[in-house]
């Protein structure tokens, strides 16, 4: 698969030929291993609230609630893939703009 996902999440030739379920468990699996490398970090300052993970650049932001989370991480940038977690706790779920 592609590995850049802001192109291929879109394409329908790609979720035709991978299918659904694999292009979301590769956007998981991305997501964990980005949150591994910063879990120590996070998870010593910010357990219980929101990290949205952006799975193209590693990025994240962090809020109370998911909504500000996505509100630092989509500032003036659309089509932005997150998946959003619990600091300390595990998954919430993703939100992407199509």
């Amino acid at each position: 698969m592609k590995s850049d996902l802001r192109k291929t999440h879109l394409d329908e030739r790609i979720l035709s030929q991978y299918g659904f379920q694999t292009l979301m468990e590769d956007i998981w699996k991305r997501a964990d291993a980005i949150y591994e490398k910063i879990r120590s970090k996070v998870e010593a300052s910010f357990t219980g609230k929101i990290i949205a993970i952006d799975v193209d650049s590693g990025q994240y932001f962090i809020g109370d609630t998911e909504l500000e989370a996505y509100n630092q991480g989509n500032q003036g940038v659309s089509k932005k893939l997150f998946v959003y977690r619990r600091v300390g706790l595990g998954p919430t779920h993703f939100i992407g703009l199509f």
